[in-house]
């Protein structure tokens, strides 16, 4: 049981060489319900009102050193200042509340990771918690939750707490702004992590549902370096969507989201975790 809750929190991946994205039904009925939900009008209203996120940051390495996964607050201020400058174009912004540095060889390393979720989160479910570490696998930049009704898991006792406990984003440290990753080191994982209201701009078909928004063209792969002009589909519409942020190139490829994917994202919150009053 205890993976099978790990798996619903946390499947949103992210790597270099290959990517562990697998959507459990539950996910892409959620996103479904969400496509069909989507306004034009969640855009524009959007640009009027801007959501505060709470954020509560966790730096698990183990030593004090970058090749120890240590990430200095200076580090952290400029990634999040990466990322309210992508999302506060679109009417999101983090408020960093705290800020703590945890030593743990195994934590550090990606092991045992739903008791270090359900150790260190903050908060509640419409806040952000960013874990980062010193690697989650040879290839992994990060991984992140999927948004999830918790209205399904009230009635079992407890349940709902520990889906809310185990909804966070862990990201690599090599990847903050002055990391060493090759070709990720300017803070856009995180961006990447966090824009996982949304899916991957590809899927395994070029006829398939492939992420649910209207103006992502049809993808079937992700991509690395800057690969100008690929088209994984010339049968259909459009070019690959290398320089948006939910495909996997360089982050000086990557320029931006699609106005689909913002009124996505506004829908998602709006459904599924902003507060209630």
């Amino acid at each position: 049981m205890a993976f099978n809750l790990l798996g619903l929190a946390t499947l949103a991946a992210g790597a270099l060489a290959s990517c562990g994205t697998t959507l459990m039904p539950e996910h892409k009925d959620m996103y479904k319900r969400a496509a069909s939900l989507t306004r034009p009008e969640d855009l524009s209203l959007a640009s009027r009102q801007t959501v505060e996120i709470d954020t509560y940051i966790h730096v698990v390495s183990n030593g004090t050193t970058a090749e120890e996964g240590y990430v200095t607050v200076d580090q952290l201020d400029q990634q999040m200042a990466v990322l309210n400058e992508v999302f506060g174009r679109h009417s999101y912004h983090y408020n960093v509340k705290n800020v703590e540095y945890i030593e743990s060889e195994a934590w550090a390393h990606g092991e045992d990771r739903q008791n270090m979720l359900m150790t260190l989160h903050k908060g509640e479910y419409h806040d952000l918690n960013l874990y980062f570490l010193k690697n989650m696998g040879p290839t992994n930049f990060g991984q992140c939750s999927y948004p999830l009704n918790l209205t399904n898991f009230e009635g079992t006792e407890g349940l709902k707490e520990r889906m809310i406990m185990l909804d966070g984003c862990m990201v690599v440290s090599n990847t903050v702004p002055g990391g060493s990753r090759p070709g990720k080191h300017d803070g856009l994982a995180t961006v990447h992590e966090v824009g996982h209201w949304l899916l991957h701009v590809w899927s395994s078909a070029c006829g398939d549902d492939g992420d649910l928004v209207d103006d992502t063209p049809a993808q079937s792969t992700h991509h690395y370096g800057c690969p100008v002009g690929a088209d994984s589909c010339p049968d259909l519409p459009g070019v690959d969507s290398i320089n948006n942020y939910m495909d996997l190139t360089d982050d000086d490829c990557q320029t931006g989201f699609t106005p689909g994917q913002v009124s996505r994202m506004h829908t998602m919150w709006t459904t599924f975790r902003e507060p209630t009053m």
